[in-house]
């Protein structure tokens, strides 16, 4: 597990794999909230210096009121009221996935199955499931509309919350597909 953790860790930073042994933090929240252990410069993150807890990083590309927010950019906008909160697609949602498939099949780990959209070539499976998070996410994203800037919380930004309906899909996968098969 160790090892495909070190893999996962060294795709999403761009660093060469060092299999170093991961530790556990002592201020997670801290570190995740604000990439503490990263390099700004060389993360390309944005802002991380400024100390307004309440902007997340986006994850993903989207446009707020219109107004185009890059993936490395903190969640932010001018207006007093949210019109519109849309994401472009989950590139790196997606990304994310195809990075872990890789890894399990490089690492050759067998105790952790592949999901089954990554399975042979189900590219129209894989698209469905994203439409279907993507979805979900703007969803979320869209119950905050209408509502002045300071009374907004956007405490997941679209990359977690692509994360999370990942989960919530895989864990109802049975329940997801019977309704698909409806729509169809």
């Amino acid at each position: 597990m160790n090892r495909l953790l070190s893999r996962m860790l060294s795709e999403g930073s761009g660093f060469d794999d060092s299999r170093e042994e991961t530790s556990l933090s002592r201020k997670p929240k801290a570190e995740v909230a604000c990439g503490l252990v990263a390099d700004q410069i060389a993360t390309q993150l944005r802002g991380i210096d400024q100390e307004d807890e309440n902007e997340v990083f986006a994850g993903e590309d989207c446009k707020i009121n219109g107004e185009p927010i890059d993936a490395y950019d903190r969640v932010r906008f001018s207006e007093e009221i949210l019109e519109s909160f849309k994401i472009q697609d989950l590139r790196y949602l997606q990304l994310f996935i195809e990075d872990f498939h890789k890894a399990l099949k490089d690492l050759k780990i067998t105790s952790i199955k592949p999901l089954p959209e990554y399975k042979d070539d189900k590219q129209e499976e894989r698209n469905k499931l994203f439409k279907a998070i993507k979805r979900k996410v703007e969803d979320n994203l869209d119950s905050q509309k209408g509502k002045p800037r300071e009374e907004i919380s956007f405490g997941e930004p679209p990359l977690i919350l692509g994360l999370k309906w990942l989960l919530h899909f895989l864990a109802r996968r049975d329940e997801w597909k019977a309704k698909d098969k409806d729509n169809d």
